[in-house]
């Protein structure tokens, strides 16, 4: 692959995750704003947190991690928070697994509910879209580091 094509795709999967994490942490702000009685109960996950708290964290995380992939100039570290962040998330959700919850993730809140009648095909899609943060992520940095070791393990050139 020709590195300007690979340099482009990779811009263009950071544009992506930049608005998915900016949309997903404005839909959490909406959410946040609700006035429903499940978001003071506590997590089922991290409970010495409400709902409503651990939205708000996580709407600001995610806005803040979409604010920095567009400002900040290095792919590395922006790929590295994107894997990361992708990671959370699916700490997260084993989380959930793990305490028996069978309720869908409740990672969005009631803010797509007017969208999505099924709250299962919204935590579908959820799953998919931290699936392909987390994989388009990881190749990039392995494909980073591959052309790294090639340049480490490359033979000088001899000059004549």
């Amino acid at each position: 692959m020709s590195p300007i094509l690979h340099s482009n795709m990779k811009r263009a999967f950071l544009f992506s995750a930049a608005i998915l994490l900016g949309a997903t942490g404005a839909l959490k702000l909406v959410s946040c704003s609700m006035e429903a009685q499940y978001l003071a109960s506590p997590d089922p996950v991290l409970r010495v947190l409400s709902q409503r708290q651990l939205m708000l964290l996580g709407a600001c995380l995610e806005i803040g991690l979409a604010a920095f992939i567009i400002i900040h100039t290095s792919d590395r570290s922006k790929l590295w928070l994107v894997l990361w962040i992708a990671a959370v998330f699916l700490t997260y959700r084993a989380g959930l697994w793990a305490s028996g919850s069978s309720a869908p993730c409740p990672c969005l809140g009631g803010s797509l509910r007017w969208i999505v009648a099924h709250a299962e095909s919204l935590d579908r899609l959820l799953r998919c879209i931290v699936a392909y943060l987390m994989l388009v992520s990881s190749l990039f940095l392995l494909s980073e580091w591959r052309e790294s070791r090639a340049v480490i393990l490359q033979p000088p050139e001899a000059t004549l």
